[in-house]
């Protein structure tokens, strides 16, 4: 699965919920996360999927109990020639990484995994 296709229109994750954050080290020694996220539009493809971020630069979330476990409102989504990029709570003002992003993961690799 191109994972462009779960960025864009009835497939986007606007809206979608995080079920579960899992935070390991894999086989080869790097760190992992997964997220499994539903609640998927009527029209998407997807039900249920796990993202799998792979060989973990940097990533940084933040819960409090005065918030919802975890609802996407917004999210910033790109790649570069050396990772990926995502930001599930971002500073929109600008579309580059901004100090202000939050809840988000930099990485080398990510696999997507349809689930339901």
């Amino acid at each position: 699965m191109e994972l462009d296709k779960i960025f864009i229109k009835e497939n986007s994750l606007f809206n979608t919920v995080v079920k579960e954050i899992r935070l390991f080290l894999n086989i080869s020694g790097e760190v992992e996360i997964e997220l499994i996220i539903t609640n998927f539009s009527s029209r998407s493809i997807f039900k249920t999927i796990k993202l799998s971020f792979i060989g973990v630069i940097e990533y940084s979330f933040f819960y409090n109990l005065n918030y919802y476990f975890y609802n996407i409102e917004d999210y910033k989504f790109f790649k570069t020639n050396s990772y990926y990029y995502l930001s599930l709570d971002p500073d929109m003002e600008i579309e580059e990484i901004s100090q202000k992003d939050m809840d988000f993961i930099k990485c080398k690799n990510i696999e997507l995994e349809e689930m339901e």
